[in-house]
């Protein structure tokens, strides 16, 4: 179990650093032009349900993928793109930023379906991988649900 005052921390942390190509984080973070720049993140997958314009002129290439945070969003539609938008970073050796309001749910889901994906590794194992790096993700229950059914196969289908 997380200690409660590390999630707490976690959540009110605006990014954390997955791997060498992977961040995931919030809204805040994707605002962040310093810490942007200084870990040199080229890329950005906004996941959403609305889009939030770009008032800031930087060389960064976002991609916004809309996305409601219920139980009844379906991410069968949503996978194919993010994910090779996701590995498509990592292959050529560019920082990510994964973000969505708060970096719990819906960025968790995707960082959790993208470890299932390029690891050979099942929800569980995805999610405990994930919460290593940010111990506030939580996909609500109606995408542990569909991560949890997916197979592996069809994942790294995605990516490859």
């Amino acid at each position: 179990m997380v200690d409660p005052y590390r999630l707490g921390r976690a959540l009110y942390t605006n990014m954390h650093k997955v791997n060498e190509y992977i961040y995931i984080g919030n809204r805040r973070a994707s605002e962040d032009i310093k810490t942007l720049t200084s870990e040199r993140i080229v890329k950005i997958l906004q996941l959403l349900d609305f889009y939030i314009p770009n008032e800031r002129e930087y060389d960064i290439e976002i991609k916004f993928i809309q996305i409601e945070d219920s139980e009844t969003q379906t991410l069968e539609y949503i996978l194919p793109e993010a994910l090779r938008f996701i590995h498509n970073a990592v292959l050529n050796r560019q920082k990510i930023l994964i973000h969505c309001n708060a970096g719990v749910s819906r960025s968790g889901s995707i960082l959790v379906a993208y470890l299932m994906a390029s690891n050979k590794i099942d929800y569980k194992q995805a999610l405990r991988m994930a919460k290593n790096s940010r111990p506030c993700i939580d996909p609500n229950p109606g995408f542990a649900k569909q991560l949890n059914s997916l197979d592996i196969n069809y994942l790294q289908s995605l990516i490859n």
